[in-house]
Protein backbone atom coordinates (compact mmCIF):
# COMPACT_ATOMS: atom_id res chain seq x y z
CA UNK A 1 0.00 0.00 0.00
CA UNK A 2 1.41 3.41 -0.83
CA UNK A 3 1.97 6.19 1.63
CA UNK A 4 -0.83 8.18 -0.23
CA UNK A 5 -3.28 5.23 0.68
CA UNK A 6 -2.15 5.08 4.18
CA UNK A 7 -2.57 8.38 5.17
CA UNK A 8 -6.25 8.44 3.10
CA UNK A 9 -7.46 5.28 4.65
CA UNK A 10 -6.12 7.50 8.02
CA UNK A 11 -8.36 10.61 6.90
CA UNK A 12 -11.63 8.53 6.43
CA UNK A 13 -11.34 6.67 9.81
CA UNK A 14 -11.26 10.23 11.56
CA UNK A 15 -13.65 11.29 8.77
CA UNK A 16 -16.62 8.52 9.93
CA UNK A 17 -15.89 9.42 13.72
CA UNK A 18 -16.69 13.08 12.45
CA UNK A 19 -13.25 14.05 13.48
CA UNK A 20 -13.70 16.67 10.55
CA UNK A 21 -9.74 18.50 11.30
CA UNK A 22 -7.55 15.43 12.12
CA UNK A 23 -9.42 14.04 8.56
CA UNK A 24 -8.01 17.06 6.86
CA UNK A 25 -4.94 16.43 8.37
CA UNK A 26 -4.27 13.69 7.21
CA UNK A 27 -5.94 14.07 3.46
CA UNK A 28 -3.57 17.10 3.40
CA UNK A 29 -0.60 14.14 4.08
CA UNK A 30 -2.18 12.44 1.05
CA UNK A 31 -2.59 14.72 -0.88
CA UNK A 32 1.28 16.06 -0.69
CA UNK A 33 2.37 12.89 -1.49
CA UNK A 34 1.29 13.50 -5.11
CA UNK A 35 -1.20 15.76 -5.44
CA UNK A 36 -1.62 16.22 -9.51
CA UNK A 37 -2.49 12.41 -10.22
CA UNK A 38 -6.27 11.51 -11.15
CA UNK A 39 -6.12 9.12 -7.49
CA UNK A 40 -6.08 12.49 -5.67
CA UNK A 41 -9.16 13.28 -6.86
CA UNK A 42 -10.83 11.50 -4.42
CA UNK A 43 -9.02 12.61 -1.06
CA UNK A 44 -9.46 16.51 -2.55
CA UNK A 45 -13.16 15.24 -2.38
CA UNK A 46 -12.87 13.71 1.01
CA UNK A 47 -11.10 16.94 2.09
CA UNK A 48 -13.87 18.76 0.89
CA UNK A 49 -16.23 17.27 2.72
CA UNK A 50 -14.13 17.54 5.52
CA UNK A 51 -14.36 21.30 5.30
CA UNK A 52 -17.95 21.08 4.70
CA UNK A 53 -18.36 19.08 7.55
CA UNK A 54 -17.06 22.15 9.84
CA UNK A 55 -18.82 24.68 7.64
CA UNK A 56 -15.64 26.04 6.17
CA UNK A 57 -16.94 26.32 2.82
CA UNK A 58 -14.95 28.43 1.36
CA UNK A 59 -11.75 25.63 1.66
CA UNK A 60 -14.40 23.60 0.39
CA UNK A 61 -14.66 24.75 -2.73
CA UNK A 62 -10.85 25.16 -3.06
CA UNK A 63 -10.80 21.51 -2.83
CA UNK A 64 -13.39 21.06 -5.47
CA UNK A 65 -11.84 22.57 -7.51
CA UNK A 66 -8.70 20.53 -7.27
CA UNK A 67 -10.46 17.88 -7.18
CA UNK A 68 -12.12 18.92 -10.55
CA UNK A 69 -8.60 19.94 -12.02
CA UNK A 70 -7.53 16.16 -11.73
CA UNK A 71 -10.32 14.65 -12.81
CA UNK A 72 -12.84 16.86 -13.97
CA UNK A 73 -14.99 13.99 -15.66
CA UNK A 74 -15.96 13.14 -11.86
CA UNK A 75 -19.17 14.15 -10.82
CA UNK A 76 -17.99 14.61 -7.03
CA UNK A 77 -16.01 17.46 -7.00
CA UNK A 78 -18.58 19.53 -9.55
CA UNK A 79 -20.87 18.10 -6.80
CA UNK A 80 -19.13 19.00 -3.79
CA UNK A 81 -18.77 22.33 -4.86
CA UNK A 82 -21.84 22.98 -5.28
CA UNK A 83 -23.25 21.94 -2.32
CA UNK A 84 -21.07 24.52 -0.86
CA UNK A 85 -22.11 27.53 -3.05
CA UNK A 86 -25.30 26.62 -2.22
CA UNK A 87 -24.53 26.92 1.31
CA UNK A 88 -22.69 30.16 0.85
CA UNK A 89 -26.10 31.59 -0.80
CA UNK A 90 -24.58 31.48 -4.30
CA UNK A 91 -27.44 29.73 -5.73
CA UNK A 92 -26.24 30.57 -10.07
CA UNK A 93 -22.65 29.38 -9.22
CA UNK A 94 -24.25 26.19 -7.09
CA UNK A 95 -26.67 25.89 -10.71
CA UNK A 96 -23.44 26.31 -12.50
CA UNK A 97 -21.59 23.68 -10.78
CA UNK A 98 -24.74 20.86 -10.60
CA UNK A 99 -24.72 20.81 -14.21
CA UNK A 100 -21.48 20.21 -14.69
CA UNK A 101 -22.05 17.06 -12.18
CA UNK A 102 -24.96 16.13 -14.32
CA UNK A 103 -22.65 16.53 -17.38
CA UNK A 104 -20.51 13.89 -15.99
CA UNK A 105 -23.42 11.74 -15.05
CA UNK A 106 -26.64 12.89 -16.48
CA UNK A 107 -28.66 10.12 -14.17
CA UNK A 108 -27.63 11.07 -10.84
CA UNK A 109 -30.77 11.61 -9.09
CA UNK A 110 -29.61 13.82 -6.34
CA UNK A 111 -27.97 15.76 -8.19
CA UNK A 112 -31.01 16.31 -10.63
CA UNK A 113 -33.21 16.96 -8.00
CA UNK A 114 -30.82 19.84 -7.04
CA UNK A 115 -30.94 21.09 -10.27
CA UNK A 116 -34.28 21.05 -10.06
CA UNK A 117 -34.80 22.78 -6.85
CA UNK A 118 -32.34 25.46 -7.63
CA UNK A 119 -33.72 26.38 -11.00
CA UNK A 120 -37.42 26.66 -9.31
CA UNK A 121 -35.67 29.24 -6.83
CA UNK A 122 -33.79 31.38 -9.04
CA UNK A 123 -36.74 31.86 -11.23
CA UNK A 124 -38.72 32.59 -8.33
CA UNK A 125 -36.46 34.96 -7.42
CA UNK A 126 -36.00 36.61 -10.66
CA UNK A 127 -39.40 36.74 -11.12
CA UNK A 128 -40.10 38.73 -7.68
CA UNK A 129 -37.36 41.08 -9.06
CA UNK A 130 -38.10 44.61 -10.54
CA UNK A 131 -35.76 46.07 -12.67
CA UNK A 132 -34.72 49.70 -11.17
CA UNK A 133 -36.10 52.51 -12.88
CA UNK A 134 -34.21 53.95 -16.25
CA UNK A 135 -33.53 58.15 -14.78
Amino acid sequence: MSKQDEYKLKGNDFFKQKKFQDAIEWYTKAIDENPNIEAAAAIYSNRCASWQGLGNHTKAIEDAECCVRVRPNWLKGHFRKGVSQEAMGQPDAALKSYEAALSTDSKNDEVQERVSTLRAQINERNTRMTPAKCT
